[in-house]
């Protein structure tokens, strides 16, 4: 899952599922195939949650030594770099304000990653200086602006965007994503020459995952034209079209949104993910010829245009039905308190039993509480056999607000075991914190509760009257 070719094409980063260890970024040698190392995973990465795979393939320098990819810790996203010659990680930097990452993408100056974020729910482009340290929020808008590619040249970013003329803003009706060219010095928007007929021919045609050639006079997209994800070479000077796959499964990763192409950025080499029977497997591509035939034997799929319109066609075709007008101004937002409420009630139970102390009547009942979020959580519990010193409670306080989960136990348990005259009552505090293991401590109090059988409380009476 989504490749990264080295800028020399000897060597390919992916992303791999491992049993029991959950994703690794894997370090694979085009010349055999076969795995060298292991860059990074949840064993070789403790400070982090996961890796971000589904919409971030991670960017190579230009030399070919490092490798910069996108990592989940403490809820946001962060970048982390690695030497690709010895699997150490030599940097992690955290873009201010950005809470997702779905793309990076190195410059040619060595210097400069374009960042592919989400702040605040609002997808944008920034330029972070890994030299000054520095950021720069490339575009600020409502569009989504996505897969960022540099030229060979640095002077232009090739990116996925919904900015194009089948996008309403007032009616919230996105259209699919198009490859467009971006001027990082201005900021400015335009579409990349020729798809225009790649979208006359086939409309609504979705076009993703730019990818650029050495010599930086072809683009290489992801086109779903004719029902099926391809890779199309855009010679950016005519804007001739030509189709370099012809798959039956099509080129994709696990998302319309997820990079699926990667092209060396020196050598010119091209791989590019497919799904083959039940599992994801990279490929390698060769010129602008296509590789792999379509399979005649294929089936056939149902017209696209349905013989009568359903409920779902009709909501699509007036998408703005049931949504409010459009606003003016800026939302207002305040800040988040905890509103506490039941989350549950354990059913109550009620119950009789005999034995040599005589008749018990018991039963016990349990509360749930919590915020809406679910990070504090306080469990209440009743239960009694009888009497008013056999009554036990029992309450826990889970507190989940940070890395550090910690939780507090205050309780009474009443145990009667009988021996001579005495029976025995303990009462328990606890309290404990967790960061990954789950350590825990208390204090128990053990008292004596006097009490006699039921027998010789009847014998007392007897001789008292």
């Amino acid at each position: 899952l989504a490749p990264a070719l080295s800028p020399d094409g000897a060597w390919l980063a992916v992303l791999a599922p491992r049993p029991f260890f959950g994703m690794n970024l894997e370090l694979v040698s085009m010349a055999s195939g076969r795995v060298v190392r292991t860059l990074a995973g949840p064993a070789r990465e403790p400070h982090a949650d996961a890796l971000s795979f589904l919409y971030a393939a991670g960017a190579w320098s230009p030399d070919s030594r490092r490798f910069a990819h996108v990592i989940s810790r403490r809820g946001d996203h962060e970048l982390a770099i690695v030497d690709t010659r010895s699997g150490a990680r030599v940097r992690r930097a955290r873009v201010d304000g950005v809470q997702s990452i779905s793309g990076v993408a190195w410059a040619p100056d060595g210097r400069t990653l374009a960042v592919a974020g989400t702040s605040h729910g609002q997808p944008d482009l920034w330029l972070v200086d890994l030299d000054t340290r520095t950021q720069r929020r490339l575009t600020n808008d409502a569009y989504a602006e996505l897969l960022p590619a540099w030229s060979p040249d640095g002077r232009m970013l090739a990116i996925a965007t919904d900015q194009h003329d089948g996008t309403d803003l007032a009616t919230l009706d996105f259209g699919p994503l198009r490859v467009a060219l971006l001027d990082p010095a201005s900021g400015r928007v335009r579409p990349a020459p020729g798809l225009d007929a790649l979208d006359a021919a086939f409309p609504g045609v979705r076009t993703s995952n730019p990818q650029w050639s050495p010599d930086g006079r072809t683009l290489f997209v992801v086109a779903d034209g004719g029902g099926v994800s391809d890779v199309y070479a855009v010679r950016l000077e005519t804007g001739v079209i030509t189709p370099v796959t012809q798959l039956a499964s099509g080129v994709y990763g696990i998302t319309e949104r997820s990079p699926a192409l990667s092209v060396a950025a020196q050598a010119g080499t091209m791989v590019a993910t497919v799904f083959d029977g039940r599992s994801y497997r990279t490929i390698a591509l060769e010129g602008t010829s296509p590789v792999l035939a379509l399979d005649e034997g294929a089936g056939v799929l149902p017209p696209h245009d349905a013989a009568s319109p359903s409920a779902v066609d009709a909501r699509l075709v007036a998408p703005a039905d049931g949504l409010p007008g459009p606003f003016e101004g800026a939302p207002t937002t305040r800040r988040y308190r905890a509103q506490w409420g039941v989350e549950g009630v354990q059913t109550p139970g009620a119950g009789i039993a005999g034995g040599p102390f005589g008749a018990t009547l018991g039963g016990g009942a349990g509360i749930a509480f919590g915020d809406l979020l679910g990070r504090q959580r306080l469990t209440t519990s009743v239960f009694a056999q009888g009497r008013i010193e056999d009554i036990g409670v029992q309450a826990v306080y889970q507190d989940m607000r940070s890395r550090w989960n910690w939780f507090a136990t205050i309780g009474r348990t009443p145990i009667r075991g009988v021996t001579g005259q005495q029976a025995v009552q303990t009462r328990r505090l606890a309290g404990g914190a967790a960061h990954r293991d789950q350590p825990g401590g208390g204090r128990r109090a053990v008292s004596l509760l006097a009490s006699a059988p039921p027998r010789a409380r009847r014998r007392r009476r007897a001789r008292a009257a």
